[in-house]
């Protein structure tokens, strides 16, 4: 599925597992159900306590967040070039972030929305990708 095409919780997940190398995993307690990030070995990244998925790591809407992914991701990936800069659209300003990478062809991902750390994500997502061919 295309960054732009998932939800919000998607899009989420997929930076804690495939930038940030963590795992989701889920217990039960006698109050709630307990789903929480591990870098592995169980050892925690941040913890959570709802039914669904793991709701503090929110990247999409927290951009502090969306820029710890990228940093994160680019300190590891080097050879990417990012940028973001915004544009009217209409009537709406839109949030656009770019990234490159020249290695024999050059490689150039984009993405664009209302939202900045949304844009962040949906280009590090498909950067991630591109890089696992």
């Amino acid at each position: 599925m295309k960054p732009n095409e998932m939800t919000d919780q998607e899009l989420s997940e997929v930076i804690a597992i495939e930038v940030m190398g963590w795992e989701k995993e889920t217990t039960a307690t006698e109050h709630a159900i307990v789903d929480y990030w591990t870098v592995g070995n169980g050892i925690l990244t941040r913890e959570c306590f709802n039914e669904s998925a793991c709701t503090e790591w929110n990247p999409v809407h927290d951009l502090n967040q969306a820029w710890e992914a990228e940093e994160y991701w680019l300190k590891e990936n080097g050879e990417w070039d990012f940028g973001i800069y915004r544009r009217w659209q209409g009537e709406e300003l839109c949030w656009v972030v770019w990234m490159t990478k020249e290695i024999g062809a050059e490689i150039n991902i984009e993405a664009e929305n209302t939202n900045p750390a949304r844009a962040i994500c949906e280009a590090l997502i498909s950067a991630v990708r591109e890089e696992q061919g």
